[in-house]
């Protein structure tokens, strides 16, 4: 075990101990997610068979309050070979009085989360990443509640986009929420050139349908070696619980990509039929770039042995073409223990 390792520990023990001495609870959570699958493929000759496997693990601080004060925090492991690096995914402390809050942290941000609704999509590294200027941003924010209104403002940004500021109007309504952002980021995620991004997102909830949808525009003036252009990112995503056991999820993504400004778009079909305490998942995606499709068809079958924790087997084929596709058969588990 690393210096750094045994520091970590240390600093997680006396945390704890301090929490206890105090009667202060702590509502820490752990998490897993793992899927390691055997691929066979036909194409690929001599390699035709091969291993593939993706672990996650987190652990955190799920709203700790004192007085006015709150905080959240997750740390994740980053697979890497045979290493595991240990680092901050989300880090929140606020102060909340009255009408206003003041934050300081550091979050994963970005736009397009085509999995936000679909509860059994399948563990894969990229499940919860943002589609469409991804970055990570550390901010102090400053927002005020007025009746169901919210606005803020966030300032700060990360050494890839340089300097960042972010102004928000969210109105939270019965039936779900709208939400309006404008953004300025110095760098943009391709050019090096100032990005000014807009966007809108909705959710609406009734009965037993959920909508989202985002839309989001980037705007590149001419700077430099870069042309004056803009760039589209669109997300349509929907859920219908058709009774208590069977769930059907659909969604769809649009994005002009640079440097070519190509158009690419996925669509994502998903159906979960619960079956005592197992479900059955069937899913099919559909990728469009450049005239080309890709697609992915495949089921799971997962054992809900606990509210929170499902494992299961795996198995999808994917390719251009599914008569030459690549076949993937393994298992995935989804573990979360809160305390």
């Amino acid at each position: 075990m690393t210096y750094k390792k045994i520091k970590f520990l240390l600093f997680c023990l006396l945390f704890a101990y301090c929490a206890i001495m105090n009667g202060l609870e702590v509502p820490l959570f752990l998490r897993w997610k793992s899927i390691n699958t055997g691929a066979y493929c036909p194409n690929q000759t001599g390699k035709e068979i091969h291993w593939n496997e993706f672990y996650q693990i987190g652990m955190g601080i799920d709203s700790l309050a004192y007085k006015d004060l709150f905080a959240t925090m997750e740390l994740r492991s980053r697979a890497n070979f045979i290493e595991n690096h240990i680092e901050i995914y989300k880090f929140d402390l606020s102060w909340a009085k009255n009408n206003w809050e003041i934050t300081a942290g550091s979050i994963p941000w970005g736009y397009g989360l085509p999995n936000k609704l679909y509860s059994f999509a399948h563990v894969s590294a990229d499940e919860d990443q943002y589609s469409y200027q991804a970055t990570r941003l550390n901010r102090v924010y400053l927002g005020y509640n007025f009746a169901d209104n919210k606005i803020a403002i966030d300032v700060g940004g990360d050494n890839h986009n340089q300097v960042t500021g972010k102004l928000t109007y969210q109105r939270q309504m019965p039936f779900g929420y709208f939400q309006a952002t404008e953004e300025i980021r110095a760098q943009d995620n391709h050019w090096q050139t100032p990005v000014s991004i807009s966007s809108v997102n909705t959710q609406i909830q009734k009965g037993n349908l959920v909508l989202e949808a985002q839309l989001a525009f980037s705007f590149l003036p001419n700077y430099d070696v870069t042309e004056q252009h803009t760039t589209t990112y669109a997300l349509l995503a929907g859920k219908y619980k058709i009774n208590d056991l069977t769930e059907l999820f659909g969604s769809g993504e649009y994005l002009e990509l640079e440097p070519t400004l190509m158009s690419y778009q996925q669509y994502r079909i998903a159906l979960s039929r619960k079956i005592s305490v197992f479900s059955l998942n069937p899913f099919y995606y559909l990728d469009y770039y450049d005239k080309s499709t890709f697609h992915r068809i495949g089921l799971s079958w997962d054992w809900h042995f606990c509210q929170t924790q499902r494992i299961g087997l795996i198995y999808y084929m994917e390719g251009s073409k599914l008569n030459k596709a690549k076949h993937n058969l393994g298992i995935q588990a989804n573990l979360e223990l809160g305390l």
